[in-house]
């Protein structure tokens, strides 16, 4: 295997690896109660929340994207189907 192959793979798996993880992270900070944050704490929530969703979105979304496919030829739907058992997600 080549330099440039082993990088490729070596993103690859780095948004594997990141995929559960971030997804949990987004979902156990939405479980929160908000209910007795003051506005200002319910403001800096609502950011990390945010970010944590983007964060995950962003992930899931390189499977199937043009850079996916510049780095591999696997199917991204048999990776995300995997890693959505894995999550819980379905």
């Amino acid at each position: 295997m080549n330099p440039y192959e082993e990088l490729a793979n070596a993103i690859v798996l780095q948004a594997v690896k990141d995929f559960v993880p971030t997804y949990r992270a987004w979902q156990k900070y939405k479980a929160i109660d908000t209910k007795k944050m003051d506005e200002k704490e319910k403001k800096r929530y609502d950011v990390k929340l945010k970010k944590l969703k983007e964060e995950f979105e962003a992930v899931q979304q390189f499977f199937g994207s043009d850079w996916y496919y510049t780095l591999t030829s696997v199917d991204h739907r048999l990776i995300l189907r995997k890693l959505n058992k894995e999550a819980g997600i379905e």
